[in-house]
């Protein structure tokens, strides 16, 4: 009886399991065509970028986009949400935190690139001014400068959207670019393939509905510092249907025709004495105006030795939106500058700073920086360099230089082969002297085939607080 009851017992297990395994493979997933199809392309993608999943894009933009590129709004933002175990995209940014000087912190997710050629990982999370990063020729991360030839870059920390731009004049038409931005969340890691093609000049038909003028003063300035400027963003909105910060910007020729070279770095133009839109250096070159949308504010400034007291100068800028075009036309009248008075101070301390470097060829702007003792400065003038006014020092004379142009764009001054202050462009123009507050050092490189072998040039720099003064002294020999 028991040898019985354990068979019996032993047949309904038998088909217990068989009536299981039936219902397992019942239930079973059946792929669909699609599914499969997908399967065997994110099989193929990761042999090409090494990551869990890879997100593929084509995106097009005209040669003539410049940094102003085209949005892209990533494809398939359900699938990412799903990958990272998000509800929301604005969740999903958000934890990306926060970048600032190239350092992403308070994040869960990291954000980083792939070079194309090499699929090798790049982790910083930056070489532009968001999360996103300049490429080269060949898709691999690179910084703004001679290599760059694209960038991707994102808008906003609330959506997915980014913008793919192009350095302006370098890229060919009909020339296809790889680029891969990426992403890390625990374990996972996604990337982001987009396939670059740069297409023909783009000519928008418009209609203009609307135009403001803007006239106003100036003092000539030699050192890129803007005039800020309001104006009517209710008129333009109300006009073309949307704010300026969403439109299509366009540099406006004196003809009332659309520039289509790009832009400036800082989202707008240069202007010639004419009025005609114009490239940074070029012949008559003597106005930008850039629109800073963070602000609604537009930014006009002038051209070293580009402008002359007296006369007036002007710039347009159209802005777009489903082809209706709204005009804002800014004309400058350049007025007598600040007198700068000669400060009268005391020497208190000398720094010398020297180096060797190879001479610089044509077009190499090769940048050499070192450390600068700010704790000197702070002890013999009373604050830090950063806190300092600072002046170039005419090197013959040891006197500080204190007419126009005071300083370079970025801080520093421009010397000869003399070693006192000129102006970019001068005869005998030789090095650069610059103060890096952000990293308190001192950068300086040569003008281009401007310097000699075995001679030693110098550029000084005086940090100035009340009375007192500490000098920065650098010595460049040419090997």
């Amino acid at each position: 009886m028991k040898k019985i009851l354990f068979r019996t017992l032993a047949l309904v297990a038998i088909f217990g399991l068989i009536f299981t395994a039936c219902k397992k493979e019942s239930e079973k997933h059946e792929y669909t065509e699609e599914e499969l199809a997908e399967i065997a392309r994110q099989d193929s993608l990761k042999k090409i970028i090494p990551a869990d999943y890879v997100f593929t894009q084509n995106v097009s933009i005209p040669v003539n986009a410049g940094y102003g590129g085209v949005t892209v709004t990533l494809d398939s933002t359900g699938k990412l949400l799903e990958l990272f175990e998000y509800n929301t995209v604005p969740e999903l940014v958000a934890a990306l935190g926060t970048l600032q000087d190239g350092v992403q912190s308070g994040n869960d997710i990291t954000f980083y690139a792939y070079n194309y050629s090499t699929k090798y990982e790049v982790p910083n999370p930056s070489t532009t001014n968001s999360f996103g990063h300049w490429f080269d020729a060949n898709g691999d991360v690179c910084s703004w400068g001679d290599q760059a030839n694209l960038f991707c870059e994102m808008q906003d920390s609330l959506t997915l959207k980014c913008t793919i731009g192009i350095f302006p004049d370098r890229p060919a038409i009909g020339t296809v670019f790889h680029i891969v931005e990426a992403m890390k969340y625990d374990t996972t890691n996604v990337a982001f393939l987009f396939n670059v093609t740069i297409t023909d000049v783009y000519i928008p038909v418009t209609t203009v509905v609307g135009t403001q003028t803007i006239p106003f003063e100036a003092k000539l300035d030699a050192t890129y510092t803007p005039t800020t400027l309001d104006f009517d963003v209710a008129a333009i909105t109300s006009k073309i249907g949307t704010e300026p910060s969403a439109a299509k910007l366009y540099g406006l020729n004196a003809d009332g025709s659309m520039f289509l070279g790009g832009f400036t770095a800082n989202n707008g133009c240069w202007f010639n004495a004419a009025g005609d839109v114009c490239k940074w250096g070029d012949e008559g070159c003597a106005i930008f105006a850039e629109y800073d949308a963070a602000n609604n504010k537009i930014n006009v400034g002038q051209f070293p030795d580009g402008t002359v007291v007296g006369q007036s100068y002007t710039a347009r800028l159209g802005f777009v939106n489903n082809l209706l075009q709204y005009n804002v036309v800014l004309t400058m009248t350049v007025t007598e500058p600040t007198e700068v008075g000669y400060p009268v101070t005391t020497l208190e301390a000398t720094i010398n700073l020297a180096l060797t470097v190879p001479a610089a060829g044509a077009d190499q702007w090769i940048d050499n920086v070192l450390d600068l003792d700010s704790a000197a400065i702070q002890a013999a003038i009373g604050c830090g360099p950063s806190a300092a006014k600072i002046y170039g020092i005419n090197f013959v004379t040891d006197s500080l230089h204190v007419k126009l142009p005071l300083l370079t764009a970025n801080n520093g001054c421009w010397f000869n082969g003399a070693g006192n202050v000129c102006k970019w462009g001068d005869d005998g123009i030789s090095m650069y002297v610059e103060y890096r507050s952000d990293v308190h050092k001192v950068g300086f490189g040569q003008f281009p085939t401007a310097c000699v072998t075995g001679q030693v040039y110098h550029g000084s720099l005086a940090f100035v607080n009340n009375d007192k003064r500490a000098e920065v002294r650098v010595a460049m020999t040419i090997q």
